[in-house]
């Protein structure tokens, strides 16, 4: 059985709000030199169960706080609460698990906010 990858179909959903460039899966040094927002994906690899929840976090990087608070929730309120039909696989139901918080990040200037979401899945 083999379940979407997670991570490349909520970067297409992603990719509906923010520029493709700026979505990854993992973050490239020097990444906050470069333009603004970017979004980090992570997200658990499906489990071998017909239907499977997968948790994925979600990292929002802006320099200004407002407007990564302000992207944060335009991502929520476009991925949580209903599915999603990707070129990487359908989604069969995606919510949050827990809800968006602000994290310290190591450069000043820069701003971080998290949430993470329960991701249902089932084969392709």
């Amino acid at each position: 059985m083999k379940h979407p990858d997670v991570e490349r179909a909520l970067a297409d959903v992603i990719e509906q709000v923010v520029p493709a460039e700026q979505v990854v899966t993992r973050l490239q040094a020097g990444f906050e030199q470069g333009p603004m927002p970017v979004v980090l994906i992570t997200a658990e690899i499906p489990g071998p169960d017909v239907l499977s929840t997968v948790q994925a976090e979600i990292e929002v990087y802006h320099n200004r706080r407002s407007d990564a608070k302000d992207l944060t929730t335009v991502l929520l309120s476009h991925l949580a609460d209903r599915h999603h039909s990707t070129s990487h696989g359908f989604l069969d139901y995606v919510r949050v698990r827990q809800k968006p918080k602000e994290l310290p990040y190591q450069f000043s200037g820069m701003e971080r906010f998290q949430f993470v979401l329960n991701v249902d899945t089932r084969p392709v």
